[in-house]
């Protein structure tokens, strides 16, 4: 999904109806799509107050919340470029970036026969490998997101897509990631990413994603002790070299670090854009 942008003055943060426009957008889309999570990212120019930046985003996410968005799904962050010489994804405008945040399966990685939960060999594999990486990770709150089609069952789709995700869950735990991470939910049939034309459904609706939940995280990123093995979780969140990193969580990183005195963290975001 494409990411949208409002400007500011020089100055302000008070978000006009003209620079309000490309959140009609944002709030159809995130409707839409129930799983999405959003980052809303404050920026400032050299010569405006560092706070700014945050006032903005604020602002923002305040406006989506009046608009129908959980709070949950929104993670609010900011720079400025005092603190940072590139922020990725801005531009020198007083601006706020809104950015849709990936999940962290490839779509399609996680399907289900038609009213069953079970797991494939393929799906177990998928689990496998983003088990070795959550815990690594143990800073990350994920949401374990089941879905179903439209095809009526006997049991009920909300029913069969909550034991989908606990089903992700149970195997997840089984490889190793402590289950408080983990956050189970079912969606039914109300996020479809195709249009169901029969009544046998479609198996790409039929699906488990999951997401790592941003202010969460954000919180549980923030409570981390400095230690050698936090530091260097830190510096590779921060770097996006680890699964599915966003754009917040990773200046929340670069904040952290510069906190306990590694001024270098918030370059580690150029950094890795420059990878990526």
């Amino acid at each position: 999904p494409p990411s949208a942008k409002v400007h500011f003055s020089v100055g302000s943060c008070l978000l006009s109806s003209l620079g309000a426009r490309p959140l009609a957008q944002v709030v159809e889309m995130s409707k839409a799509q129930s799983s999405w999570h959003v980052n809303v990212h404050g920026f400032a120019v050299a010569e405006e107050a560092a706070t700014l930046a945050l006032n903005r985003a604020l602002v923002v996410a305040k406006y989506l919340q009046r608009s129908g968005i959980s709070k949950q799904r929104l993670l609010v962050t900011s720079c400025s470029q005092t603190v940072s010489s590139r922020v990725p994804a801005l531009d020198e405008m007083p601006c706020a970036t809104l950015i849709f945040v990936k999940g962290l399966l490839p779509e399609g990685s996680i399907e289900f026969a038609a009213c069953s939960d079970a797991l494939n060999t393929d799906a177990k594999s998928t689990l496998e490998d983003v088990a070795a990486q959550l815990r690594d990770m143990p800073y990350a709150r994920v949401s374990v997101e089941g879905h179903a089609d439209s095809a009526p069952m006997w049991m009920g789709n909300q029913a069969l897509s909550e034991g989908r995700a606990g089903r992700v869950a149970t195997y997840l735990e089984h490889l190793g990631v402590p289950r408080n991470q983990l956050v189970p939910i079912g969606f039914a049939a109300k996020c479809l990413l195709v249009p169901e034309l029969h009544s046998e459904g479609n198996v790409v609706n039929r699906r488990v994603e999951l997401h790592v939940l941003q202010q969460e995280t954000a919180e549980l990123l923030r409570s981390m002790l400095p230690s050698e093995e936090n530091f260097r979780r830190l510096t590779l969140l921060a770097a996006g070299l680890v699964v599915a990193p966003s754009v917040g969580l990773r200046h929340v990183a670069g904040e952290i670090l510069t906190s306990w005195g590694a001024d270098w963290g918030p370059k580690l975001i150029s950094l890795g854009d420059k990878q990526h």
